[in-house]
């Protein structure tokens, strides 16, 4: 998932409106950050779409 930016200006999809939309769609999707950036939370559904190489210097967390 990209930042999500509070700007509407040359966003590509990703701006806070487009996301608000999407969340609305799929509240379950749903997630909060804690800002550790070592670590990566991931829902047991998305598990065997997580490319283990981007996440080989990562705590990985199943939810």
């Amino acid at each position: 998932m990209p930042r999500i930016r509070a700007s509407e200006t040359m966003v590509e999809n990703s701006g806070i409106y487009d996301w608000l939309n999407f969340f609305k769609k799929y509240p379950e999707r749903q997630y909060i950050s804690d800002g550790n950036t070592a670590a990566v939370a991931v829902s047991r559904e998305a598990e065997d779409s997580l490319d283990k190489h981007s996440t080989i210097d990562k705590m990985v967390y199943f939810y």
